[in-house]
């Protein structure tokens, strides 16, 4: 009896020391989560020492908006509203027609689409917006930012803004308008045969509407096009490298590349999918993005073809949104845009050949 006890101790004490030892090795290699003890402990402080009960929802809440706010790229955290939202909401389409980006303590305006509402209120291209209907942008993340702007067309919201320009912060009223489902523009100058395009959302058929509209202008005759994507950016990279087999004989589109290596969107391009291989003329600045980014680097690339404008926001990132738990999101970006097999897209965008000068920025 009594050996058995010394050898159940000793089986005890070996058991303990390896796992002693392997956890000192593990959070040796994995430092990240040796940040979750310091956590843990500053949690236990507040619950054990906070001068009031504090709430655990609040805690947690803040907890993840903190860490996915912290880190940048718009990531957002959503709770079950938000996610109910931001499936319903337009991709690319800025609320009251304006693209927030996340800076942590405010959002600062990426884009102002002409015409829009943001743009009827005098809000302007880097401006910082810390205030939405009462509510701090410090405590909201880009989703909640999109859903508190969002409203029936007709009725109004208040924002705080700082302008930019003048360095002057402002609360402005604007009246939110019913967003146009028109977001590719076409026209035709018959003297100098040539086809213009303006796209703002490429949207899941863009593609097919500029192809029947490049068969059109053949018909009567077609010498040059030119390609407008400003003011254009969401995620439709399938949309947009289909596109740009419109134009290409060949090549490849590049790919998104994830921390895994995984790839994924890429496409290759053939010449029996071209329908024009003339003249091609693309204008750009800061805020051509995402998908129309992607479409004119890889336009660039292109023979007979001359650039233009500012370059391009310099940030191709493919987004997903990720289930947590039954009641929580993750929106976030998943994989970075690679043009080649081992250079991913730069970061100061692409520079025209022909440029014109840098507009202020936030």
């Amino acid at each position: 009896m009594r050996r058995k006890w010394w050898l159940g101790l000793g089986f005890l004490l070996v058991a303990l020391g390896g796992g002693l030892y392997f956890s000192g090795r593990w959070s040796r290699a994995e430092p990240p989560y040796r940040m979750f003890k310091i956590f843990s402990e500053v949690l236990h402080l507040v619950q054990q020492r906070y001068m009031e009960e504090p709430d655990p929802d609040v805690i947690h809440n803040g907890a993840l908006m903190g860490m996915t706010k912290r880190y940048g790229h718009n990531a957002s955290v959503l709770q079950p509203d938000d996610r109910a939202f931001w499936e319903g909401y337009p991709a690319g389409d800025g609320a009251l027609d304006m693209v927030l980006e996340d800076r942590g303590n405010f959002f600062v305006v990426r884009d102002v689409y002409p015409g829009g509402a943001a743009a009827r209120a005098g809000i302007q291209r880097g401006d910082r917006v810390y205030d939405i209907a009462g509510r701090s942008a410090i405590r909201m993340n880009l989703v909640q930012a999109y859903r508190y702007l969002a409203g029936p067309p007709g009725t109004q919201v208040r924002i705080g803004v700082l302008h930019i320009r003048t360095n002057t912060p402002e609360y402005v009223e604007v009246t939110r308008m019913e967003p146009s489902p028109v977001r590719i523009q076409t026209e035709y100058h018959d003297a100098a045969r040539t086809g213009v395009l303006r796209i703002q959302i490429l949207g899941e058929v863009g593609d097919a509407m500029i192809a029947d509209q490049l068969r059109l202008w053949k018909i009567r005759g077609l010498d040059r096009v030119i390609l407008d994507l400003r003011n254009c950016g969401s995620d439709h990279y399938a949309t947009a490298f289909r596109l740009a087999d419109l134009f290409m004989d060949e090549g490849q589109s590049g790919r998104f590349r994830t921390p895994s290596e995984t790839l994924l969107e890429g496409r290759a391009f053939s010449s029996l999918n071209t329908l024009y291989r003339g003249p091609l003329g693309l204008v750009v600045d800061l805020s051509t993005a995402g998908d129309c980014e992607a479409l004119a680097g890889v336009l660039a690339r292109r023979e007979n073809v001359l650039t233009a404008g500012r370059r391009t926001r310099g940030d191709i990132r493919l987004y997903r949104l990720l289930d947590v738990s039954d009641k929580l999101a993750l929106w976030m970006p998943v994989a970075r845009y690679y043009p080649a097999a081992d250079q991913p897209w730069p970061a100061e965008g692409l520079k025209p050949e022909i440029p014109y000068p840098e507009a202020p920025s936030g």
